[in-house]
């Protein structure tokens, strides 16, 4: 096999080693290639307001289905997914979650006033009466129409873990009775046919449309929504669809890339999958070990040839009703004195421009729209090393064992089910048949904010001054 090594040749395949073989850098740079073309068919392109996909580095183990459910373990899981990435795809356990930022920055907006205010909010006021007022039977109506929803999907939920408490199986894999099928969709009809929808559509896009236009309106509903729903923890009541409760419901799509396959990969290929964009020198792929709290890696040298790699892929969207991405885009806020004043959530500059320390400069230069998960990891080859000893070595220092950039294997203080993750070794290579998070689908981010000079709206306070 001619092997990957990133580069070298803008022409051919990435080029040859003296031995032919491939290092699990060059090994990492291929899958990556092949991934986005996967979950990116579109292109891989990083442009603000554009999905993007990044790794994991390394992969983010979960565990086995079984070992991962109730409410601790997703809020565990899911208050690390919002994190910033200090530096290129790699998330820091002390970075602002999305979460924190977004409630801190909405009560420390500054928001500048409209020139015609007062007409604005007499007829924002005007809107609110009609819905307190002539609207309020159908707002009620509708209101009582989607309560009864709710509740036959809470009725059908209940039936479904009682009956899984009874048999010991997963939820999910209760099927639904006929009445309660009908019952709900008796219910969903009544909501869809509505009389009154038309209407209510209307007033509510009339309402939206005026208080778009007063920043203080804007920023009430804001912090009104996000705490409609906060539980009082660090973060709010996060959700997933599909939920993660039911890692099985997920689809899932065997995957398997052989020799030729890889070592088809160019370096023109690897850099438009996005491969250039601040992840070359840093991804890396060489299996190794971190120590306990740290990320000190044990490199290893080693060098497969005749590689085989076969894994399940799926993928998780993300679901946030606190969340409102408008706020990215307005012009019409800025940051007020504070912990935020003299920052910017992103620069909006999706080039490799960092700071003296390497970094980003941004305070969340993108957030996270979906997971990319896999299972069933097997990776065979002939190795230059004694494969078992190589692993075995890295692994007694306690933390995670990497290769290529998934997570082979980990000790529970890097697991979120915190049990360990071990993979199954041979001669010929290493199987792992855990869930684990390899990569994220992301969206950059414009300059946020970006207060524009805006002809006749008047600002609440001067901006700060940051050295």
């Amino acid at each position: 096999m001619k092997s990957i090594i990133f580069g070298v040749s803008t022409i051919s395949m990435l080029a040859a080693s003296p031995a032919g073989a491939t290092t699990t850098t060059e090994l990492a740079m291929s899958l990556y290639t092949k991934m986005s073309d996967i979950v990116m068919p579109g292109g891989n392109r990083l442009e603000v307001g554009k999905s993007y996909f990044v790794i994991a580095n390394p992969g983010i183990v979960v565990g086995n289905p079984s070992d991962f459910g109730g409410d601790t373990a997703i809020e565990e899981l899911i208050s690390q997914i919002d994190m910033v990435p200090e530096q290129g795809p790699f998330y820091q356990p002390t970075a602002f979650h999305l979460s924190q930022l977004y409630r801190t920055s909405i009560g420390q907006l500054s928001v500048p006033q409209p020139p015609n205010k007062a007409d604005l909010e007499a007829k924002y006021n005007a809107l609110r009466a009609e819905e307190d007022g002539d609207l309020k039977p159908v707002y009620d109506q509708y209101t009582k129409l989607s309560d009864d929803l709710d509740a036959v999907e809470a009725e059908i939920d209940e039936y479904k873990r009682a009956q899984a408490a009874l048999l010991k199986v997963d939820p999910s894999t209760i099927p639904e009775t006929t009445e309660l099928k009908n019952k709900r969709r008796r219910a969903r009809t009544k909501v869809d046919e509505f009389p009154g929808i038309v209407k209510m559509a209307s007033h509510i896009a009339s309402v939206q449309s005026v208080s778009t236009s007063l920043p203080d309106v804007w920023r009430a509903e804001l912090i009104k929504n996000f705490n409609r729903h906060n539980r009082g923890q660090n973060f709010p009541d996060y959700l997933f669809y599909p939920a993660v409760k039911t890692w099985d419901s997920i689809k899932w799509t065997t995957y398997s890339f052989n020799e030729s396959d890889l070592s088809s990969v160019s370096v023109d290929e690897f850099k438009s999958s996005g491969g250039r964009a601040g992840l070359d020198g840093i991804f890396g792929g060489i299996i190794g070990g971190s120590a306990a709290n740290s990320e000190q890696w044990n490199w290893s040298d080693i060098e497969g040839t005749n590689l085989d790699v076969k894994f399940d892929l799926g993928r998780v969207g993300i679901y946030r009703p606190w969340f409102d991405p408008t706020v990215f885009t307005s012009k019409r806020w800025r940051f007020d004195d504070g912990e935020f004043a003299c920052n910017v959530w992103s620069d909006g500059d999706v080039s490799e421009a960092n700071d003296e320390a390497g970094r980003k400069k941004e305070l969340m230069p993108f957030y996270v729209k979906s997971l990319i998960l896999a299972k069933n990891l097997k990776m065979h080859g002939r190795w230059s090393k004694d494969f078992k000893s190589e692993y075995t070595k890295n692994e007694s220092m306690g933390g995670r064992v990497r290769f290529g950039f998934f997570s082979a294997g980990a000790s529970k203080s890097h697991t979120y089910t915190k049990k360990e993750s071990r993979s199954q070794l041979s001669d010929t290579g290493i199987e792992n048949a855990d869930i684990q998070i390899i990569g994220f689908i992301v969206q950059p981010l414009p300059l946020t904010p970006n207060p524009a000079d805006m002809t006749g709206y008047t600002w609440e306070k001067p901006l700060p001054t940051c050295n």
